[in-house]
């Protein structure tokens, strides 16, 4: 996945803004709760800068440019926190978050040890280094 320059038509500075208040809650959500995931709707609930429906196509793009950016810095996808609260995988992320890692060029031969894996990242990154945001 490449950051493109869109803020689907927010303001750059809103976008950025609610953007990095999802990066901070993401962030408070692993340190208070030792990881435990959140759902798009909470997550969405918690919002103040950008009010969004929890499949609204530009709050998905929000969580891929905060995960691209985290991967990059070698702390896993924070977006992995993000998981669907009903249907069949109620409890995992949803399939963008897979696509969005294909695009940021993870390899994805197991769905689930992939998800796994990238929130074990962020909560040993997380909680071991309690100065870091």
């Amino acid at each position: 996945m490449t950051t493109t320059n869109t803020t689907y038509q927010y303001k750059p500075t809103t976008w950025h803004q609610a953007k990095d208040e999802v990066r901070r809650i993401l962030i408070d959500r692993v340190r208070k709760t030792r990881g435990k995931p959140i759902t798009y709707g909470d997550l969405c609930a918690c919002l103040q800068a950008i009010q969004f429906a929890p499949d609204d196509a530009a709050f998905h793009a929000m969580l891929g440019e905060v995960s691209e950016t985290e991967a990059a810095a070698g702390r896993g996808m924070l977006s992995a926190l993000v998981v669907l609260k009903d249907g069949p995988s109620a409890g995992s992320p949803g399939g963008g978050f897979y696509t969005c890692a294909e695009g940021i060029g993870y390899q994805i031969p197991d769905k689930l040890k992939f998800w796994s894996d990238q929130l074990k990242a962020v909560i040993a990154f997380w909680l071991s280094n309690p100065n870091a945001s």
